[in-house]
C-alpha cells in the first residue's frame, strides 16, 4: 500500500509540474503578445508571472520530497537499508535528481546510492533551515565535483511525530537559465534571475552563472555596471515587485522585476 502511495505521489508531482509549466508559459505569451500601453507595467507583470511559475516549480519539488520522506523507505525495520538505497537511487534517476541524501542532526550526511558518499553539511543554510522544520530550496551552488550549477531541495524527516533528520535532493541548476531563455520579450528583450546578494543565478549567458557574476561587486571594477548595480541594490534586492530603468554600456534598459516567494531569487525582465 505504501509503495503504491509513493508511486501516486510521484505521478501527482509530475502532473503538477506539467500543469504549472503549461499555465506559466501560456500566461507569459499572453502578456507578451498583448502588450500593455505602459511598458513598465507590462514588464513588471511578465516578471511577476515568471516568478509565480518558478515558485510553483519549487513548491512542487518540495511536496514531492516530503512525500518521499514520509514514505515506507524511512520506516525503521520495514525494509532493509539496502532496499531503501536501491529504491531511492532508482527514484532519483526517474524524478530527475542527481542523488538523494540523508543527514542526521549533526549534519553527517550519506548519499543514498551505491556510492554511499559521506560528507558533513552542518554549516549549509538549506540543512539548518530543514533542521528547524522548514522545507526549503538552496541558492544555486557550483558543484565542486562537476563545476556545474546545482540546486538542493531539503525537507525535515519526521517519524512518529519526531524529527529524525533531514532529507535532501540535488538537481541540476541550469533550469533557471532555461526558464529565463523561454520568456519572449520582443526583439530586444531578455530575462535573468539574481539572488538576494545580486549574483546572477539564471541567464542567457550561462558563463555569468558559472562565474557567479555579482552585479554589485562587478561595479567596483567595471564602471559600465555602475547604474545597473545601483538599481539592483536599491530596487530589486528590496524583494518587492517593481519596474524602472538604467543605462548599461551604450543601451538604456527598462526592466520589471519580482521576488520568487519561497526562494532566494528575483526574476528580472528587460528591454533595451
Amino acid at each position: 500500500m505504501k509503495t503504491i502511495k509513493t508511486r501516486l505521489i510521484a505521478i501527482f508531482t509530475v502532473v503538477i509540474l506539467v500543469i504549472t509549466g503549461v499555465i506559466g508559459f501560456v500566461a507569459i505569451r499572453i502578456v507578451s503578445n498583448e502588450l500593455l500601453e505602459d511598458a513598465h507595467n507590462d514588464l513588471q507583470t511578465v516578471a511577476e508571472i515568471e516568478a509565480r511559475y518558478i515558485g510553483s516549480v519549487v513548491n512542487a519539488q518540495l511536496l514531492y520530497l516530503e512525500g518521499i520522506a514520509e514514505n515506507i523507505v524511512f520506516q525503521h525495520g520495514e525494509i532493509s537499508y539496502e532496499e531503501q538505497v536501491a529504491f531511492l537511487e532508482q527514484e532519483a534517476e526517474r524524478a530527475g535528481y542527481e542523488c538523494f541524501t540523508f543527514a542526521d542532526f549533526e549534519g553527517n550526511a550519506v548519499q543514498l546510492d551505491r556510492s554511499g558518499i559521506e560528507l558533513n553539511v552542518s554549516e549549509r543554510d538549506y540543512f539548518q533551515r530543514a533542521l528547524n522544520g522548514e522545507p526549503n530550496v538552496s541558492d544555486v551552488i557550483i558543484s565542486r565535483t562537476t563545476e556545474e550549477p546545482i540546486i538542493i531541495y531539503a525537507v525535515p524527516i519526521d517519524l512518529d511525530g519526531q524529527q529524525t533528520g533531514v532529507f535532501y535532493g540535488v538537481r541540476e541548476g541550469a533550469v533557471l537559465s532555461r526558464i529565463a531563455n523561454e520568456i519572449p520579450v520582443g526583439e530586444t528583450g531578455f530575462a535573468y534571475v539574481v539572488n538576494n546578494e545580486g549574483t546572477i543565478v539564471g541567464d542567457y549567458d550561462i558563463d555569468n552563472v558559472l562565474n557567479q557574476l555579482n552585479i554589485i561587486q562587478e561595479a567596483q571594477k567595471n564602471p559600465e555596471f555602475k547604474e545597473r548595480a545601483e538599481f539592483t541594490e536599491n530596487q530589486m534586492l528590496l524583494r518587492e515587485s517593481g519596474s524602472g530603468g538604467y543605462s548599461f554600456g551604450e543601451s538604456n534598459r527598462i526592466v520589471g522585476f519580482a521576488p520568487i516567494e519561497g526562494s532566494p531569487w528575483i526574476t528580472v525582465v528587460a528591454v533595451e
